[in-house]
């Protein structure tokens, strides 16, 4: 082995790194869990009461972009430590109006946050957008 490798597999911030991998990795299995349980009360609910639950969807969409973030810290393209090492993510679509209500659900703007900007996302702009200009 040569003295670089030896160097790596002796980097105890690598190691701890790794020890952060795997207990976002369980947490974001636990989280899959629940966006299941809130897309089936969401459901539900849209069944029987023909209106969905606005806590419930900026809920699930907060802990999709806590997901997300998380999901580019265990394949490295990011090293920040998602929640509870930086805020909890905001939920960046206003929830005044249900998409299953608007007439343009499909021209949501989203807000990037400040961790957004090394992602290479255009701030202000979803894909639908971008693909009109």
């Amino acid at each position: 082995m040569s003295n670089n490798n030896k160097a790596r597999f002796g980097d105890v911030d690598l190691w701890i790194r790794f020890v952060y991998m795997v207990l976002f990795a369980l947490l974001t299995a636990l989280s899959r869990l629940v966006v299941c349980l809130i897309a089936l009360l969401q459901f539900l609910l849209v069944l029987f009461s023909g209106e969905d639950n606005r806590n419930l969807r900026s809920f699930g969409n907060s802990l999709s972009r806590w997901t997300f973030d998380t999901y580019r810290f265990l394949t490295f393209n990011s090293e920040q430590k998602p929640f509870p090492f930086m805020d909890w993510p905001q939920d960046a679509v206003p929830v005044e109006q249900s998409p299953l209500q608007s007439e343009g659900a499909g021209q949501t703007v989203i807000v990037p946050r400040e961790s957004d900007s090394d992602s290479g996302m255009e701030s202000g702009k979803d894909a639908g957008e971008q693909a009109k200009d």
